[in-house]
């Protein structure tokens, strides 16, 4: 009923012929949504940012980090902020790389969804969460074979469902470990262990050099004095391996598994991701129930803006929770619960 559209048919006629316009632009490619990596960032120096690169996974997120140094804000090659993997919360700061005997700091940090990296001077160092799990990777790269000594500071992790009345909370500006003395470090089986005594919450970390495609695992040491695990790599390049779960056999498991399985689970971070980016424009995808519309332009700054937008919410999503196979995190407004108990902030 062109007669009940506002403007009548003449409005619809102008319409129409706008429509056989567009068809002249190159809208083939401008359907096309594009990959989380184009969405990404390029190499950013770290110097004038104020925040440092996040990833996420689903199950919940992980920060780089960065600490002041003689005044100035630097980012080290190892520290990771803001564990909010659900249940558990928890960091690993102030943990420190030495090459060749001298502490390096990144230069660079570069953003995706599924990866965030930061780099100095010949080494690259790329952070991944393995996808819906509470594993970390951390993969570095050198231009050649160099002594690389690390010293780990955690993870230290707590309880984001422990109740009400209790530390461990998890929300904007939680900060992990309130007291050191409720953890434990230690060396298992060459895996560095830090154990939450007041909370059932453990961390592994698993250190190994990556010669020709396979894995050689690091013997760690631990120090209980000091709070932190050492180990040392001569290679070109190296992989940290973080899980974080309920208790010490659980976590030291998941690192093992992670290691027999490293390509696959490194490549499935972002192939998972980008699977379930692709999917939300889709109709009728399984995994969701509806779809968010493709953007047809030929403006690419308008392209890049409206998708960029779409992919914040995606990455928001989260299928780990108590109520329904979906939920979309924010930063305010009421809180989630884990289990049904009381204490995970809305971030």
């Amino acid at each position: 009923n062109l007669g009940s559209f506002p403007g009548g048919p003449g409005a619809m006629s102008c319409i129409g012929i706008a429509l056989q316009a567009a068809w002249l632009l190159p809208v083939v490619a401008a359907t096309v949504v594009p990959s989380i990596f184009e969405l990404g960032s390029d190499w950013v120096r770290q110097e004038p940012l104020r925040g440092l690169a996040p990833v996420q996974n689903f199950w919940g997120s992980v920060g780089l980090k960065g600490a002041p140094q003689n005044g100035v804000r630097t980012m080290d090659m190892v520290s990771l902020d803001q564990m909010a993997l659900t249940p558990w919360l928890g960091n690993m700061l102030n943990s420190t790389l030495t090459v060749d005997g001298a502490e390096v700091f990144a230069k660079e940090q570069k953003w995706s969804a599924c990866d965030v990296a930061r780099r100095t001077d010949g080494i690259d160092n790329h952070v991944r969460l393995g996808f819906e799990s509470n594993i970390i990777m951390s993969r570095y790269s050198l231009d050649s074979s160099r002594r690389l000594n690390f010293t780990f500071t955690g993870p230290i992790v707590d309880r984001c469902d422990a109740g009400k009345g209790d530390t461990a909370s998890c929300g904007w500006g939680i900060t992990v470990p309130v007291n050191r003395s409720l953890f434990r470090w230690e060396a298992q089986d060459g895996f560095g262990l830090i154990v939450n005594k007041r909370f059932s919450a453990a961390a592994a970390v698993g250190l190994f050099q990556l010669e020709g495609g396979q894995l050689q695992r690091v013997t760690l040491m631990g120090d209980s004095e000091r709070m932190v695990v050492r180990g040392t790599v001569y290679a070109r390049e190296a992989v940290a391996f973080f899980a974080l779960g309920e208790s010490a056999s659980e976590v030291l498991a998941a690192v093992r598994r992670t290691a027999t399985s490293f390509t696959t689970q490194w490549e499935a971070a972002c192939e998972l991701w980008e699977e379930r980016w692709q999917g939300a424009f889709e109709p009728s995808h399984q995994h969701f129930s509806g779809h968010l519309p493709r953007l047809v332009t030929a403006d690419e700054q308008s392209r890049r803006t409206y998708y960029s937008g779409a992919l914040m919410v995606v990455s928001l999503e989260r299928t780990n929770l108590n109520f329904g196979s979906r939920a979309y995190t924010n930063s305010q407004g009421d809180s989630f619960s884990f289990s049904g108990r009381d204490g995970m902030g809305g971030a």
